[in-house]
């Protein structure tokens, strides 16, 4: 709604339980909906319901030390590439949940057949895989071929796939929803939401209705542009220049994505090194024969692993060569090998340099004073609030804002949404950022 005086509590006496002027961020949706599905103290808090200022009063829900999902839970992941496997595993078991990996579709459902004690919540299922793939995997689930208790389990397809019609391919087979690769720790919590609602819908034998609304605009999306195809046009690349550093390797991402815990974030690149050499000369040999099928599966597996590490330059290059195979036009796939390799050997030197560097001891780092802290988050917070260009070098030092490391996690999410041009996000972000920083000079300044 655009925002009017009483709109609050006009809204309270319609039964709404938030409330939202528009532009809604998702920070504030996620939040939200995590309140009201709590129904605990902070929803009881609420008065007259949830609104974006009283968000601002509570610690964030998106902290992920603090996003959890229901004790008991267990999720069966079906994900043949190991990166991937660690990375979703990874999010999963910081959101307290159990989690059983299956490598392939055939592997997934010999498991649901056999496992008379575990009652799964979701299915995860990757697209793309050997001996069964996910889409082949969840038409037999659905007809009951794992048994049927199982055919009305909820699976959630994880895809790296942009074009509209792998998303429709994922509905078609019986899929109920969907996640873009690399996996997004606030999404999949988001989704969670969703998919306890279904729970309760399955129990009372409702028909299910995980699909969102991202779904259900598929059909407008593709009436609008029936030409659609997915933006994989390697523009960093093009003239030879492979020196964007961002689009090389986005350290800030990957660490994201672990969730700033530095040991998931090593065993990442650890086995992105170890395993891509051998990926590669899969793809080569594939390519010296021709074997299309080959080439798209070995591709396709590149591309996810590379967008697990934030390596945007081979991600391009991995999904011109799968689409190239696609189409069924080898002399094209094999045309971008060497942009590939090239890619491939850029990164790998950055991560073993990272690898290399002197590990930051964080007792002896230089950080900012509390004078110069508050100054800089004064001038974003008018920066913002005027709309006004930021001058992102200005900000720089922010990176070395706390020494406390959850606290600093909030300032990297701060930049990393400022660098992105997210300003809705970066507003929401700022004002925690202001709270927790006060928090935590305050608790120090108690202590001593």
């Amino acid at each position: 709604s655009m925002s009017q005086i009483g709109d609050a509590k006009f809204f309270a006496d319609l039964g709404f339980s938030g409330y939202f002027p528009k532009p809604t961020t998702t920070s504030d949706l996620f939040d939200a909906l995590s309140i009201i599905f709590d129904d605990g103290k902070a929803m009881q808090g609420a008065q007259p319901l949830v609104t974006h200022h009283y968000l601002q009063t509570l610690a964030h829900i998106n902290d992920h030390q603090t996003s959890q999902l229901p004790e008991s839970v267990t999720i069966l992941l079906v994900e043949d590439n190991y990166v991937n496997q660690l990375v979703a595993t990874g999010i999963l078991e910081d959101l307290n949940v159990s989690v059983n990996v299956a490598d392939n579709g055939l592997q997934a459902l010999k498991m649901l057949q056999e496992e008379t004690e575990t009652s799964y919540s979701l299915i995860l299922m990757d697209c793309q895989m050997p001996e069964m793939d996910g889409y082949e995997a969840t038409r037999q689930i659905r007809a009951g071929v794992a048994g049927e208790e199982c055919k009305r389990i909820p699976i959630i397809a994880m895809t790296a796939n942009a074009m509209m019609g792998d998303k429709e391919k994922c509905f078609d087979a019986g899929m109920d929803d969907y996640l873009a690769k690399p996996i997004d720790p606030n999404k999949l919590h988001l989704k969670w939401l969703v998919v306890e609602e279904v729970n309760l819908q399955v129990k009372g034998n409702a028909p299910l209705q995980l699909v969102t609304n991202e779904v259900n605009t598929l059909e407008t999306s593709k009436q609008q542009d029936s030409s659609f195809i997915p933006n994989i046009q390697p523009a960093s690349i093009i003239g030879n220049n492979m020196m964007d550093d961002k689009m090389l390797w986005d350290k800030v991402s990957l660490m994201k994505r672990a969730m700033g815990k530095e040991a998931l974030f090593n065993s990442i690149i650890h086995l992105f090194l170890e395993d891509m050499p051998s990926k590669l000369k899969e793809l080569k040999l594939a390519l010296s024969e021709s074997n299309i099928k080959e080439i798209i599966e070995v591709s396709h597996t590149i591309k996810g692993v590379a967008a697990n590490v934030s390596g945007e330059l081979l991600r391009e290059q991995a999904a011109l060569i799968e689409l190239a195979a696609k189409e069924e036009d080898v002399v094209k796939a094999q045309s971008h090998l060497s942009a590939l390799c090239t890619a491939y050997e850029e990164l790998s030197t950055k991560i073993v340099e990272h690898q290399k560097s002197p590990k930051i001891d964080r007792n002896t780092e230089t950080f900012m004073s509390r004078k110069d802290v508050e100054q800089s988050l004064s001038q974003l917070s008018k920066l913002l609030a005027d709309g006004s260009y930021i001058n992102m070098e200005e900000f720089s030092a922010l990176n070395r804002a706390s020494d406390d490391k959850n606290v600093q996690n909030t300032f990297d999410q701060l930049l990393t949404q400022l660098n992105d041009f997210d300003y809705f996000e970066a507003t929401a972000t700022l004002n925690i950022v202001m709270e927790r920083y006060r928090n935590s000079v305050s608790s120090t300044a108690g202590a001593s």
